[in-house]
């Protein structure tokens, strides 16, 4: 490996002053002593300090025969210092990284008869990169601390910094300060304050030129794509000769090479900090494998990374298939294996398609107003083939940048989030949460299952949503102060806390309509709703319980055109009779039905015997949705009211609804005829090709 060119400064006291390289003068502390009030420092050193301690030539050394000792003396307990010694060192290089090095030793010693005695000493080393002699313009100090008791002689200490000087000369400080405490019973049972000393030994100062060791290293992220290109975070550590970080190494002295075409490294732009590290980026458009190295004022480091960059893609549609292990770019060919890292390049507007598989992460949209979805969210059996799972730790899905409408969740199971607040979803915005299963998360506060910020100004849509088996101290199924919560099935949520209000929904006073809330458990009140006060329609709740009152409803306004169990409250078009669940001991809670009921097991329709009341019951003024015909005109009830498995009406009345606008239906009307035709006539011939030649 090359390295940089090394000078030592450790230099001997016979001669007074070098008069080429850089030097500490007396650093071995082997050279004459000088009195300076208040005692004797070596020579070339100086004195700063609390002017308590006491200076004097050190009997005790790390190598040789003397040190620089400081003392202090007290009675009982006192503090002590700082006191040290400070030399300016002349002849350095601006810019490059120094490593210094001190020996230290602590001794306390106490006279006692009966009594205790114990003192504590830390000791510090510090750099003015610009040679000033005031202590006071130290900006960090390198410390390391012993401790002993009554008679104590500690072991050599070693303190290691480094420091870049801003000019060719900058001054080390060296100092010491701390405690003793010491009681004696001269007489039995009168303690009373004693003396003690504490000594101070400094010794062996040496500063090199930091010399780059074999353990520097260089390291590179897999790239991804972004503004553009494909890029790659460089990583570069650079350690001494004894395995030490060098830090403070200037921006300007590093460079990040990388071989191949198409190109540009950015940065560094800090300095090294405390570890050695600094970062860089290199961002290119030729796909290839690549060769980084990286030099420290022109010295090559011996460590370099191989990172292979694939195509370039840009989007609007992100990929991600969590079976992939080679080269993601997002692209259909060569998807990302995280949602987290397809959120990185993605831009507003766009789309992050996600495979059937299992994503063990945390996804946070950061702000981006982008679509994430699974294949096909109408579809249940991709939706529970697709799933965030949080494995126990934080929320599995994060809103929390004032996320909009334009920012979407659709098609996942989202599980295992383990949090305070929002176990499954985190949502401080106004997003789209949308046909979803959001099941067994746990909160240890509100929100097993989703939680909105409490403000007026998130409004999340919450539409289409199974939200099951979430635990909470309370809320746990739903927490959510303000938006809307339309065609959710909130089932078997249970409270954790003996004060545990709204299993399935807790202070949602938005809007609450068509959802089929059933089989939830609160330990204290409400087991189906608390606190819901705005406006509730359309609804089924049924067979809730609560530990305290109210298994349906705790103190909510009075829901309308809902099926209440045991329900003697206001509110228009409310019934309390047996919604007739197809099987809700198996999970299905479709309407039965003598005109037709979906059957998710056999794919098809079939026909009951009996009639669900809750068909045709829904507010006559709601949207009918896309229920199929016979729809009676009117929504029905519950979970399944306005969709397409909404069960059929026995009224025999038809009206038309439109399932699904074709693809070429131009003006909306859910058929192709000659208006679409005349709209699409209207754009023939358009061509916005640049240049214009190219059209044709």
């Amino acid at each position: 490996m090359k390295t940089r060119t090394v000078f030592t400064i450790l230099l001997t006291l016979i001669i007074p002053l070098f008069a080429y390289g850089n030097n500490v003068n007396n650093p071995s502390m082997e050279g004459a002593f000088i009195l300076q009030a208040p005692g004797y420092v070596a020579e070339y050193w100086s004195d700063f300090g609390s002017g308590s301690g006491s200076y004097a030539q050190g009997s005790y050394a790390h190598d040789g025969s003397k040190s620089q000792q400081i003392s202090w003396d007290g009675l009982g307990y006192e503090s002590f210092g700082p006191d040290g010694i400070y030399q300016q060192i002349s002849s350095l290089q601006p810019g490059q990284s120094y490593r210094v090095s001190v020996w230290f030793k602590f001794r306390f010693e106490a006279m006692l008869m009966m009594g205790w005695a114990s003192g504590e000493m830390t000791f510090g080393v510090g750099i003015d990169p610009n040679g000033g002699t005031d202590p006071a313009m130290v900006d960090n100090w390198d410390e390391v601390t012993d401790y002993g008791y009554e008679y104590y002689e500690g072991p050599w200490l070693n303190v290691v910094t480094f420091f870049s000087p801003n000019d060719t000369t900058a001054t080390l400080f060296i100092k010491a300060s701390g405690y003793g405490d010491a009681m004696d019973e001269v007489m039995p049972g009168y303690p009373e304050p004693a003396y003690w000393d504490a000594y101070c030994y400094i010794d062996d100062v040496v500063v090199t030129l930091a010399e780059i060791g074999d353990a520097s290293t260089v390291e590179a992220t897999s790239p991804v794509p972004a503004n553009g290109a494909n890029h790659s975070e460089i990583t570069i550590t650079v350690l001494d000769t004894n395995g030490d970080p060098i830090p403070g190494i200037p921006a300007s002295e590093i460079t990040v090479n990388c071989t191949g075409s198409g190109n540009t490294i950015i940065g560094p732009d800090q300095p090294t900090d405390g570890n050695g590290r600094t970062t860089a980026k290199i961002t290119s458009t030729v796909a290839e494998t690549k060769t980084v190295s990286a030099a420290v004022s022109g010295t090559l480091l011996s460590d370099t990374a191989l990172v292979e960059f694939g195509p370039a893609y840009f989007g609007p549609e992100w990929h991600v298939d969590a079976s992939n292990t080679g080269y993601g770019n997002g692209s259909p060919e060569y998807p990302f294996r995280t949602i987290s890292d397809a959120i990185i390049p993605a831009q507003d507007g766009d789309t992050v398609v996600v495979q059937q598989g299992i994503y063990y992460e945390n996804v946070d949209f950061s702000g981006r107003a982008i679509t994430i979805r699974n294949t096909n969210p109408e579809d249940w059996s991709i939706v529970k083939a697709t799933v965030i799972d949080a494995n126990g730790s934080g929320s599995a899905v994060s809103f929390n940048n004032n996320e909009n409408r334009d920012s979407v969740i659709s098609g996942f199971t989202i599980t295992g989030g383990n949090t305070s607040y929002g176990g499954g979803i985190y949502c401080k915005g106004s997003p789209i949460i949308t046909n979803n299963i959001i099941t067994d998360n746990i909160a240890s506060s509100g929100g097993g299952g989703v939680y909105g910020y409490n403000s007026t100004y998130y409004r999340p849509r919450i539409h289409n949503n199974i939200i099951a088996n979430n635990l909470a101290a309370y809320g746990a199924g739903v927490q959510c102060r303000y938006g809307i919560i339309a065609n959710c099935f909130i089932t078997s949520n249970s409270t954790t806390s003996s004060y545990g209000d709204g299993a399935g929904l807790y202070d949602c006073d938005g809007t609450i309509v068509n959802c089929t809330i059933t089989a939830n458990n609160a330990n204290d009140d409400g087991g189906g709703l608390y606190i819901c006060n705005g406006t509730i329609k359309n609804c089924i709740i049924w067979n809730n319980t609560a530990g305290g009152d109210g298994n349906q409803l705790y103190s909510c306004s009075d829901p309308t055109y809902s099926c209440i169990q045991d329900w003697s409250g206001g509110g228009v078009g409310n019934i309390s009779y047996d919604p007739l669940f197809a099987d809700a001991n198996s999970g299905d809670y479709h309407l039965l039905s003598a005109a037709g009921r979906w059957d998710p097991s056999l794919g098809d329709w079939v026909i009951d015997v009996a009639t669900s009341p809750c068909i045709d019951g829904g507010d006559p003024l709601s949207r009918l949705g896309i229920e199929l015909n016979p729809n009676g005109g009117r929504i029905n009830m519950g979970f399944y009211g306005g969709t397409i498995e909404a069960s059929k009406s026995t009224s025999g009345i038809v009206e038309t609804v439109c399932t699904e606008y074709p693809a070429t239906d131009f003006n909306k009307d859910c058929k192709v005829d000659f208006e679409d035709f005349a709209v699409f006539a209207l754009s023939w011939l358009e061509c916005n090709l640049d240049p214009p030649e190219a059209c044709w």
